[in-house]
């Protein structure tokens, strides 16, 4: 499945008029979220990793950096990495500053230095593109991180939620033809067991976090928090 989204992400990235929002799934109704709605994620995310101005902060698959611009100012130095050399190439024209770095690369095989010294790491709407086996992957990678990391994944689309999210009989229709085809509509549905135990069975510390309740995905999405 890795090609699969690379090459989509890819291709949202380079289609004449797409907007930033959009190329990263961002959208409400088929348009891009409001400003405060991107708020309240960078918001989030912010708030659960207890982000400081001393901090080496990474974004692990980045996107087109729309989240990792708005953090950016609130740490020492930010890095943003993403599978879609594509989305890169986008970030690195729209979402600079002179604290972010961002690197094509696959998350799984990332080089080590990308955690030397890191103790805040996000991954935001972007677990649903991963298997658990991948995410026990992830993990082992992060084995070596210092006592206290803390590693935030948000956004994650909630299994149990489903039905509530493809509530008619012709969006779950829809839902299961494209999973049939190899061609998902969002990715994985995860249910939390599976990633505390995923987490528990590495070392982590694994806390549900309900959505704020005025974030529009907070109806079918839950955020995790890990700790070292």
């Amino acid at each position: 499945m890795k090609d699969y989204w690379k090459n989509l992400y890819d291709t949202v990235s380079r289609r004449p008029g797409s907007s930033l929002l959009e190329q990263v799934g961002k959208t409400l109704n088929g348009q891009a979220l409001p400003d405060d709605q991107v708020e309240l994620i960078a918001r989030s995310a912010a708030e659960a990793l207890k982000l400081t101005s001393q901090d080496l902060f990474i974004d692990l698959c980045c996107g087109n950096g729309v989240i990792t611009e708005r953090i950016a100012p609130l740490v020492d130095k930010a890095w943003g990495v993403d599978l879609s050399e594509g989305l890169i190439e986008v970030a690195q024209k729209n979402s600079s500053a002179s604290n972010i770095e961002y690197a094509h690369g696959d998350v799984l095989n990332l080089d080590e230095k990308y955690f030397s010294g890191t103790r805040k790491i996000l991954m935001n709407e972007s677990l649903q593109h991963f298997s658990k086996s991948d995410l026990g992957l992830l993990l082992e990678k992060m084995t070596r991180l210092e006592s206290g990391s803390l590693i935030y994944f948000g956004g994650i689309p909630d299994r149990e939620k489903l039905e509530i999210y493809y509530d008619t009989p012709e969006k779950l229709a829809f839902y299961e033809s494209r999973e049939r085809e190899g061609r998902p509509h969002m990715g994985k549905w995860w249910l939390r067991p599976e990633i505390s135990t995923t987490a528990n069975d590495r070392g982590f510390k694994a806390t549900i976090v309900p959505q704020k309740p005025s974030m529009v995905t907070s109806y079918y999405r839950f955020d995790v928090l890990l700790e070292k």
